[in-house]
């Protein structure tokens, strides 16, 4: 409320922030630093907004919870003049400043070759685009083959693993392996550097991933830290706190 009523008052937004397929992100950034000007247009509901500016289709999504759902997305952008010149007098878009130095980026390409569990597997996913009664058959297929591309174990083929089986989910999970071998292989070369492993998928398997880093690769169990979606969120942020202090110092 405070940024809309001080806008057009020298008020400047900065954010890194790409606009998604997500209509209602338009309106909000919008009428966060242009609400006058979107009134004056006539857009004081979002629904005119988007009649005026977009067509929209229902498209399935997944969830986090791995469900999916019908979800409206932007199918095309109609009345196109207008709507750039809707943006550019309130949105300065700017790409990357050539002139900024960089640390030079150097990019390594991995090929990890599937083992026989993970090409089961994928056969089986295949089948799903054929299956005339799988509702949202692409989605589902896809879903299943981001999991068995992180572990056979993450797939809704695998009868599960025990915990105390990390050593088997690892060694049987082609990706996850070769990331611990680049770990290891990083502790070598540099024992004071920290590293960061970042999943989306499979979180649930995490702490088995750090039993393995401790009870085959050699960490100490106090220099592997977990953070996930399943933390208390009452702890959180002063669980992250400590995580990411002692990151900086070298113990993590």
């Amino acid at each position: 409320q405070y940024v809309q009523m001080e806008t057009g008052r020298n008020v400047f937004l900065l954010s890194a922030t790409p606009f998604t397929n997500k209509p209602i992100e338009y309106f909000s950034i919008l009428s966060l630093i242009g609400k006058k000007q979107l009134e004056k247009m006539g857009f004081n509901a979002v629904n005119n907004f988007f009649g005026m500016f977009f067509e929209m289709e229902a498209k399935p999504e997944f969830k986090a919870n791995g469900d999916y759902e019908m979800v409206n997305r932007i199918r095309r952008i109609k009345n196109f003049r207008q709507w750039r010149q809707l943006l550019g007098a309130l949105v300065d878009f700017r790409l990357e400043d050539p002139s900024i130095r960089r640390p030079e980026k150097i990019e390594k390409n991995y090929h990890i070759p599937p083992n026989e569990l993970t090409m089961e597997f994928f056969a089986r996913a295949q089948e799903i685009f054929s299956d005339k009664d799988q509702k949202a058959a692409a989605l589902v297929a896809i879903d299943q083959f981001s999991k068995i591309a992180v572990s056979p174990y993450a797939s809704k083929y695998s009868g599960g693993i025990a915990p105390k089986d990390y050593k088997r989910f690892v060694e049987d999970s082609p990706k996850i392996l070769t990331m611990i071998r680049m770990v290891e292989q990083n502790k070598k070369d540099r024992p004071e550097a920290g590293q960061i492993i970042y999943g989306e998928v499979g979180q649930e398997f995490f702490p088995m991933i750090k039993d393995y880093l401790v009870h085959v690769s050699g960490y100490k169990p106090s220099e592997v830290a977990l953070i996930t979606g399943t933390t208390p969120p009452s702890s959180k942020p002063e669980m992250i706190d400590d995580i990411q202090d002692k990151f900086n110092k070298g113990e993590v």
